[in-house]
């Protein structure tokens, strides 16, 4: 069966961060490719991943996947200049194709070469400040020629296919949680629609998306709840509400609890994409 999906480059930044500075730790709702264009630098992520501390000098492409808690140090004597982007490449909204892949945090250095220049031309076009429909589809392209060299390069995961199959009966509910997803949910409604049992569409929206439908909605709140703080000048208390918690401390302890950061941390050091 074939899928659909979209491609879309949420931003993108050059920056440099000076020998011995570290960024704060973070998590991004989408994943993040970096290239490091000189210098070095370490990452270190949350203990819970199980993933050893990592090193990359010039030249070097990684791809941090979505939710991945990490925090990165320049090191000496240079620090490290990089070009990063975030993208999702979703089959539906809040279920990451790149999920179903098998894709390594280093890129080899073949696809490295690829994909650095692909980072290097979108953060050109960030930067024009004039928005025109050439720029739109330029960058349209080039998120489809990134996806296409993952595609090419990272495996399906065992039983991604079997995952996929379950995307027919579950569209409806997915459909009704892109347009709903800040107001209470009904399990025994989200399962009619289905037409499955309470057990069976738990069972069946986990495999597809791997989550429960509660959390699986709390992401797509956090994840415009993130892009009003990036976007908008609205306060922390008016995202909260926006997104259905009309306490702002719960809002907060929500947000961080998934991005590591508080909304303010997250809105004042929003750049910092390593």
């Amino acid at each position: 069966m074939e899928h659909g999906f979209t491609a879309r480059c949420v931003r993108t930044m050059r920056a440099h961060i000076p020998a011995g500075e570290s960024t704060p730790w973070l998590a991004r709702p989408c994943a993040a490719f970096v290239v490091t264009r000189s210098g070095r630098v370490e990452t270190e992520f949350a203990s819970t991943s199980g993933l050893p501390r990592l090193v990359r000098g010039a030249g070097s492409v990684v791809c941090f996947p979505a939710q991945l808690r990490r925090r990165s140090r320049a090191l000496p004597p240079d620090g490290m200049n990089y070009t990063a982007g975030l993208f999702t490449f979703e089959v539906f909204p809040g279920v990451d194709l790149l999920g179903f892949l098998d894709i390594p945090l280093f890129l080899s250095r073949e696809v490295g070469e690829r994909v650095a220049p692909v980072l290097e031309e979108l953060a050109d076009l960030d930067a024009e400040t004039e928005p025109s429909f050439r720029r739109t589809a330029r960058s349209q392209e080039l998120c489809y020629r990134l996806l296409v060299e993952i595609l090419d390069m990272a495996p399906m995961r065992t039983q991604a296919t079997q995952r996929l199959a379950g995307m027919p009966r579950l569209q409806p509910v997915l459909e009704y949680l892109e347009r709903h997803f800040c107001e209470p949910l009904r399990i025994a409604h989200l399962a009619g629609m289905a037409g499955l049992s309470e057990g069976q569409f738990h069972r069946n929206f986990k495999a597809l998306t791997g989550t429960s439908p509660f959390e699986y909605a709390k992401r797509l709140r956090l994840r415009l709840a993130a892009a009003l703080l990036r976007e908008s000048d609205m306060t922390v208390a008016e995202i909260g509400a926006r997104v259905g918690w009309d306490d702002p401390f719960h809002f907060s302890k929500m947000f961080k609890s998934s991005y590591a950061q508080s909304p303010t941390a997250y809105r004042r050091t929003g750049h910092a994409l390593p």
